[in-house]
């Protein structure tokens, strides 16, 4: 497996995690800032997968 690959797939379980706590969050009337912060943080993970799996690998940090 390719090693590029291997770090998006640990990022994509960390994004997983994420979305379960952002999902808790908005069950539990969190505040719209924390919610914010979640969601900021889920994006930016599915960006750097997505940015290892589909290309431009050298714009990553990981």
């Amino acid at each position: 497996m390719n090693r590029d690959f291997l770090h998006a797939y640990l990022r994509l379980q960390e994004a997983h995690k994420e979305l379960h706590k952002l999902l808790k969050a908005f069950e539990t009337d969190a505040s719209n800032e924390e919610l914010r912060r979640l969601l900021g943080e889920t994006y930016r993970l599915l960006n750097m997968v997505e940015t290892v799996v589909l290309g431009d690998r050298d714009n990553v940090q990981l």
